[in-house]
């Protein structure tokens, strides 16, 4: 597979928590609630799941992305 690792349903879910539990998305009880979690445990072992160095790298590619959207006034600029 080209040296990429297959993720599963669970990668997903370990993805989606992470991208909850940005300060000020989510409290950890509502990530809890949607991802249906009986115990506060499991969703604290989900979130903890990414260590601070991918979050750090997640952002960066974040910013690279945002980086490259074009403006409103590039868009209307395109259009005439």
């Amino acid at each position: 597979m080209a040296g990429v690792r297959e993720s599963g349903f669970h990668a997903i879910r370990h993805h989606v928590a992470s991208i909850l539990d940005d300060p000020g998305k989510a409290t950890p009880g509502r990530i809890q609630n949607f991802l249906r979690h009986r115990r506060r445990t499991t969703t604290e072992h989900y979130l903890h799941g990414f260590s601070r160095d991918q979050k750090q790298v997640a952002e960066i590619l974040e910013g690279a992305q945002s980086a490259r959207e074009p403006r409103a006034d590039e868009e209307s600029a395109c259009k005439a």
